[in-house]
């Protein structure tokens, strides 16, 4: 192997050990350092991401489309206009057979289409299909997608136990558009 591909993994392998050391100081749960070869590559990125996260960087990305459980169908927007979205979601990461969700504090964000992963803030956002919203339920699905710009930031904020404790609620939509 020459010399610059062995510094160039020796590099990436260091970003990883940084990450995996940021997790740590974040749960209670032994950190262990996975077998990269056997890691889907989602997974690595996800380590790498939330490490970034904890150690306070703010993360801008684009993002395609969402899908958030509505709570309360009465403070959904108007169809026809453009709004804001702030979702939360623990933070977890996979380290082979094991997740680490970190409960005391969430991420705020969103990059590409997740299933899970981050919430986020969506800067605009519009309701994909506007017929949707006059039989919305509660505990059902809406499908957003990017309004007039498709960027989303990511941080880890620090959330309060009461919310920490739900981990089932995906966003918030405004009372009104912004």
């Amino acid at each position: 192997m020459a010399v610059s591909a062995l510094r160039a993994n020796a590099g990436w392998h260091g970003t990883l050990l940084e990450a995996l050391t940021a997790i740590q100081r974040h749960t209670y749960q032994r950190v262990t350092i996975p077998d990269v070869q056997t890691m889907a590559a989602d997974d690595i990125e996800t380590i790498l991401r939330t490490g970034r996260l904890l150690r306070g960087e703010r993360i801008e990305a684009p993002w395609t489309e969402v899908t958030p459980t509505v709570v309360t169908p009465d403070r959904l927007p108007r169809t026809d206009a453009e709004f804001s979205l702030v979702s939360d979601r623990p933070i977890t990461v996979r380290l082979g057979a094991r997740e680490i969700t970190r409960r005391g504090e969430a991420s705020r964000a969103a990059a590409g289409r997740q299933r899970s992963g981050p919430g986020g803030h969506y800067r605009a956002a519009r309701v994909a299909t506007p017929a949707e919203i006059a039989a919305v339920e509660p505990c059902a699905t809406v499908r957003l997608l990017p309004g007039s710009t498709d960027q989303a930031v990511i941080v880890a904020v620090p959330i309060p136990q009461t919310a920490a404790a739900d981990t089932d609620r995906e966003a918030r939509m405004p009372d009104s558009a912004t």
